[in-house]
């Protein structure tokens, strides 16, 4: 497979978890590649790509390369996470021939079953928001995505599933993991903006004391060797403007 024709199926890709509601799973992914027979490590790569591109990857797990340390909660997320464990502590536990009854029930349609999991499972919710907190995400709302999940999960469940349970927690775990990495992608987005807005600024002083006068956006361009579009851009997110010439 060319590039050309890599990157067609990798755009059919993207439509085909658009019109499943912005989700995919491992074996669509194989599926759309199964001409050449992808390696983990490109498997991985396309999974990573998928996920930057807002993408829930069903059933993909990133290998850590070296174990993280577990980020302590900021004052805000762990008052909201106590409180939150307090709001549900009166749901009773379900034990494990109740749970496996229910989750029967739930597979074959009963909403009434499907409820019941959904509010048995939100402490479970509350310890994987606490298991997978980072600063840069609120822990409110980790929990509200993880809540999300948890409902789109058992609306999608079948009878085919062989332990529902670890399935479960699987697709809370991967609908958190999303949205963590958005806004970690986010974050590295921003982070390059405003180091791109600090050359820029940088880039004017040195110009204006070079030149010993104002500068002009073609002489800024000319002067970075990018277009004056781009710096217009920068200049617009610095709120700051070139003067015209006179």
């Amino acid at each position: 497979m060319n590039q050309t024709e890599f990157q067609r199926t990798l755009e059919d890709l993207q439509k085909e978890a658009e019109s499943r509601g912005g989700q995919i799973d491992m074996e669509a992914i194989r599926a759309r590649f199964s001409r050449e027979p992808l390696s983990e490590e490109h498997l991985g790569l396309i999974c990573e790509y998928l996920l930057s591109r807002k993408i829930l990857v069903s059933g993909y797990e990133k290998k850590k390369e070296k174990p993280q340390e577990k980020q302590a909660l900021l004052p805000e997320d762990d008052k909201f996470l106590r409180r939150y464990r307090e709001e549900i502590s009166q749901i009773r536990p379900i034990k494990s021939p109740e749970r496996k009854e229910l989750f029967r029930r739930a597979a074959a349609g009963d909403t009434g079953a499907a409820e019941q999991l959904a509010r048995a499972y939100q402490p479970f919710v509350a310890d994987l928001a606490e298991e997978m907190y980072v600063p840069q995400v609120p822990a409110a709302d980790l929990v509200q995505e993880g809540n999300l999940h948890l409902m789109l999960a058992l609306r999608e469940l079948t009878e085919k599933e062989a332990d529902p349970h670890r399935w479960l927690l699987a697709r809370i775990r991967e609908g958190m993991q999303a949205l963590v990495r958005q806004q970690e992608d986010q974050s590295l987005q921003d982070r390059k903006m405003v180091k791109r807005v600090d050359e820029l600024k940088e880039n004017i002083s040195a110009l204006k004391e070079k030149l010993g006068r104002r500068v002009y956006l073609d002489e800024l361009a000319e002067y970075m060797k990018i277009s004056e579009d781009e710096v217009e851009a920068v200049l617009k997110l610095a709120g700051e403007e070139v003067p015209e010439e006179e």
